[in-house]
């Protein structure tokens, strides 16, 4: 590069044409006094950067708005040494922004006037002039040293573009595209709304007074906007004034990680302040289609997660209706609607379609009346065979453990029969007397006008009457009789041997264990009626098949270490074709 400076600025006008500009370099200058001088017009040229003995100039034309033209005294005495002196120049085009910065000194030539739609940019090295003794030495483009030479004079010119377009495309790239857009607009000098293509900011000043603000986003194609409530408390209270950006952020890209949000996310900051645990929420009212998952309102505190981290923490959703849903946070960063995970279980229901619609179809045979009546009839049925079974379960135990010396082996289809036999003939019974069974209504406690309907046995007098004769009074017998079973177990246990104990041990435990299962636990349904009770019934009763199947698999393994397993294995296989 120092043998050759004109291809060193081609090269960097090549690889490196960055949209913010900025020029360093020292100026070699004498030891008398020292000025600025800058002469700026609005449009899309050059700008030459100068310097001599006592004088560093700009001058051209690439700004959008600011038109200034100056002689600025740098030093009011002569220096006692002269140069060289570190200097750099800063260009902004997105926010027609200008600034020298003379050693420590910074020297704002061109305030922002709010962000720009067409700005002049892409600045490219063009012709340079060389200098024997003063002018700019060790001039560098963006940190990217041009030459060591002593020059007077370098020339750079822009091209004219959509400013808002090209840093939208910019940022949605970015990991941290939103504090630049939020960077931009709070550095941007406006009061009100600011309009990108990739977001719509609202700034709002606050004052000494200032007691809360109501802010509607205003989104073009948008039916119902976003609100916002500022509370007071948001001001900070060592300040006179402060601004606060809101973001309503169109293209949201940027803003999705593996978690799915919806289409809008707010960005909230106050100017230079870090704002958490506020004592009001600041409160968000999101308007959404009505969607059938569960939303969440979350936050992302870039503070905290360099990656996107929605996070629930700090914020209270409140679900107003299906189509509009409020946040309440105590902190400022971004702030979305999530879907929450548990609605991933929708998620999966949907794709058993083929499994709901044939249980939807099978609802809707079930209104059909003569449909209902045979419902209720198989569900009648299905209640007097398991009774049958505890039955058999208490006949089978008293003669295995009471009738040891007159024991009796009946055929296994005696047991079938009643099982599976016996309990068709009152339901034959009763299904021909008519009104029976069919559609029965059971008023909820919470909804009186949404009762629940099933098909069962009707709520008519011949019916309650065969409910309580024949279901209830058929279950206190049996329950009854499989709790003095059950005594009467034990007192047999506790008058045997040891060595007669252990030889029997399997047997006890299939006695003792079916008798239990199948008859003493559905004494919970009498006497109390509290929730807890009803749940304790149809948690144990409901698992009855699978104790059972536990006791048959250690029966089975204990009897395979026996020399005759299948003579033990023969007295329960009845017990086991209940389960």
């Amino acid at each position: 590069y120092k043998k050759n400076p004109a291809a060193a600025l081609l090269l960097y006008s090549v690889l490196e044409n960055d949209k913010e500009f900025k020029f360093c370099g020292f100026w070699n200058h004498g030891d008398g006094l020292r000025n600025l001088v800058y002469d700026l017009k609005t449009g899309c040229n050059s700008i030459y950067i100068s310097a001599n003995e006592s004088t560093l100039s700009l001058r051209g034309e690439i700004t959008a708005q600011c038109v200034k033209s100056e002689v600025m005294p740098l030093s009011s005495s002569p220096s006692p040494s002269p140069g060289p002196s570190h200097f750099c120049v800063y260009w902004e085009p997105l926010l027609d922004r200008l600034m020298v910065k003379v050693g420590d000194r910074e020297i704002p030539l061109c305030k922002s006037r709010g962000v720009q739609t067409t700005c002049c940019t892409n600045l490219s090295g063009g012709r340079q002039t060389p200098a024997r003794d003063y002018g700019i030495i060790n001039a560098s483009v963006g940190g990217d040293p041009i030459t060591s030479k002593v020059m007077a004079e370098y020339e750079f010119g822009g091209d004219s573009i959509n400013c808002k377009e090209e840093f939208c495309e910019k940022v949605v790239q970015k990991a941290r595209g939103a504090n630049m857009i939020e960077d931009a607009v709070m550095r941007s000098n406006t009061v009100g709304n600011v309009d990108l293509p990739c977001a719509e900011s609202s700034v709002i000043e606050m004052n000494e007074d200032f007691s809360g603000y109501n802010l509607t986003l205003t989104v073009r194609a948008k039916k119902d906007p976003t609100t916002v409530h500022l509370p007071a408390c948001l001001k900070p209270p060592n300040k006179t004034k402060a601004k606060v950006v809101c973001t309503y952020y169109k293209n949201i890209s940027m803003f999705q990680g593996s978690e799915k949000v919806l289409d809008e996310v707010i960005g909230i900051s106050v100017e230079n302040e870090i704002i958490t645990n506020l004592p009001e929420p600041v409160r968000i009212k999101f308007h959404h289609s009505d969607i059938l998952v569960s939303v969440c309102c979350v936050s992302w505190d870039t503070r905290k997660d360099n990656e996107i981290t929605w996070r629930e923490e700090g914020c209270v959703t409140v679900h107003i209706n299906p189509k509009e849903t409020e946040c309440r946070c105590n902190h400022l960063t971004y702030f979305a609607i999530l879907v929450c995970v548990f609605s991933v279980l929708c998620v999966c229901s949907v794709c058993k379609c083929v499994c709901v619609h044939v249980c939807v179809c099978f609802s809707v045979l079930c209104v059909c009346q003569c449909v209902c009546v045979f419902m209720g009839a198989l569900l009648h049925y299905a209640l007097l065979s398991t009774l049958c079974w505890m039955a058999v379960e208490v006949i089978q135990s008293f003669m295995m453990v009471c009738m040891v010396f007159k024991r009796l082996d009946p055929n296994p289809w005696i047991w079938y029969l009643l099982g599976f036999g016996f309990p068709v003939l009152p339901v034959v019974i009763l299904a021909s007397m008519g009104n029976i069974y069919g559609q029965r209504t059971v008023m909820s406690s919470d909804e009186a006008a949404k009762p629940f309907r099933m098909c069962w046995m009707t709520d008519s007098r011949p019916a309650l009457l065969a409910h309580f004769i024949l279901n209830l009074g058929f279950l206190a017998a049996v329950a009854s009789s499989g709790c003095i079973m059950l005594l009467q177990v034990v007192r047999q246990v506790q008058n045997t041997k040891h060595k007669e104990w252990e030889q029997n041990r399997v047997k006890f435990l299939s006695i003792w264990g079916l008798s239990c299962l199948f008859g003493t636990t559905w004494t919970l349904a009498f006497g109390t009626t509290s929730e807890t009770v009803v749940f304790f019934f149809c948690i144990i009763n409901s698992l009855q098949g699978e104790f059972s199947n536990c006791i048959y698999i250690y029966i089975y393994i204990y009897m395979r270490s026996q020399k005759n397993p299948e003579q033990h294995l023969k007295n329960c296989r009845i017990s086991l074709t209940s389960v």
